[in-house]
């Protein structure tokens, strides 16, 4: 028997005042789990952090790198989407980050003869305070679907 138990919540992207917010939403004592929902692509990323350290600490700067698959689709008014990342950074000196976001809209990706060949997110944002600092980092997602000929 397994002993996994279903999340009792969820996170919805939505758009206020020009800002994406994510709320978190409860699930619906109906409702056991989401194998009936359809599954939307997703995005491989990857980063690296910028270069910090704790306070009164220059000898410990150090980065972190972190990658994964986002989660699916999270549709925006205005017909774009952005998707949610949630990971840990690498670990360094015993400790690790975590990586929480929600990445920007869409980015078209053009080939050599401008043809839209799929696109990415933009994301940046800060890790969490973990040993007394914490890093920035940007970057941006991989395409998603990046054997599909199209």
């Amino acid at each position: 028997m397994s002993s996994y138990k279903m999340p009792q919540s969820h996170y919805v992207a939505k758009k206020r005042n020009q800002e994406i917010v994510v709320e978190k939403v409860e699930r619906s004592e109906g409702r056991s789990n989401d194998c009936d929902q359809v599954q939307t692509h997703v995005h491989e990323f990857l980063g690296s952090t910028m270069l910090a350290a704790p306070p009164q600490s220059e000898e410990l700067l150090h980065n972190h790198r972190f990658a994964g698959v986002t989660g699916p689709v999270k549709p925006i008014p205005g017909g774009s989407h952005v998707h949610v990342i949630c990971t840990n950074s690498d670990f360094f000196f015993n400790h690790f980050h975590n990586v929480e976001l929600v990445t920007g809209p869409v980015i078209p990706v053009r080939d050599q003869n401008d043809k839209i060949i799929g696109h990415v997110h933009a994301f940046s944002g800060k890790t969490s305070c973990n040993f007394f600092h914490e890093h920035r980092f940007k970057g941006t997602t991989l395409i998603q679907n990046p054997i599909a000929m199209t």
